[in-house]
């Protein structure tokens, strides 16, 4: 069973992988409440994109006229995705062999070339072994990713897991899990 981007994020966002902020949506108009963003905190328009294609989509015009010849071509719901600024895209792979044990492979897209400093070879160290976490847990037998590298970030922009049944995964705790006892902390005469 192959598991669809949004599923796949799902589960990459319970190891504490940024994902772009993604849905599904079966409407033009439902493409313009994602770009709204009606309920956040901060309610602006946001450009979008449609993927594959990463062509910005700054208004409501431009979001309609997309949706509608993406529409034409495709069958069912489209995946809206916030616009991510451009950077280095690399893919991720880990995947089972014969024997079992899971190999990991990188490759850059394009003729961009990653930096070489340090803290980017330590920001990559530290998404593969959380990408190796999320493999091993879901029993995977495939991952793969597409990670947009910018300034000194990154985010994942596509994702698709392979899996030979349902994945159940371990409870994690939530990040703040063990600082709840300072919640109620007032310090004397500061209440």
């Amino acid at each position: 069973m192959t598991l669809d981007t949004v599923e796949t994020f799902e589960i990459l966002k319970r190891y504490g992988i940024r994902v772009a902020r993604s849905k599904v949506v079966d409407s033009p108009e439902g493409a313009i409440a994602f770009a709204e963003r009606r309920t956040d905190k901060d309610p602006r328009f946001m450009p979008i994109v449609f993927p594959p294609d990463q062509t910005p989509l700054h208004t409501e015009e431009a979001i309609r006229q997309a949706y509608e010849r993406l529409a034409r071509s495709r069958a069912g719901a489209i995946l809206a995705q916030a616009m991510t600024e451009p950077g280095t895209d690399i893919t991720i792979l880990r995947r089972a062999d014969a024997a079992h044990s899971p190999i990991t492979s990188l490759e850059t897209h394009g003729n961009r070339h990653l930096e070489s400093s340090e803290k980017v070879r330590r920001m990559l160290d530290h998404l593969s072994l959380k990408v190796g976490e999320a493999f091993d847990d879901a029993g995977a037998t495939e991952l793969r990713v597409l990670v947009r590298l910018h300034g000194n970030a990154y985010t994942v922009l596509d994702g698709a897991m392979t899996v030979p049944r349902e994945p159940h995964l371990k409870k994690r705790l939530d990040p703040r899990a063990h600082d709840r006892m300072g919640d109620d902390y007032h310090p004397a005469g500061l209440e």
